[in-house]
């Protein structure tokens, strides 16, 4: 449940985007400190390919639009797993 919400926060950091980005809130709990952590220690060369794709946004005004779909599997809930 981490992932679409950091994806969100970190493309905007990473790509400059106007204005602040949604405050992350996970479980009620603000973690925009964790995800700047994160962003900090991620690899030199993953930020720069993550720069790269900021050049086909049409704008800098540009919403980051992205949904998480989940949904049940046969193996939900088995322990033996």
């Amino acid at each position: 449940w981490y992932g679409v919400t950091f994806v969100k926060y970190a493309l905007h950091k990473l790509w400059d985007l106007e204005g602040e980005p949604a405050t992350p809130m996970l479980r009620g709990h603000n973690v925009s400190g964790e995800f700047d952590r994160a962003i900090m220690r991620l690899d030199k060369g993953v930020k720069k390919q993550v720069r790269y794709y900021a050049n086909y946004l049409r704008t800098r005004n540009d919403r980051i639009k992205l949904y998480g779909i989940v949904g049940s599997t046969d193996i939900d809930g088995r322990r033996d797993l």
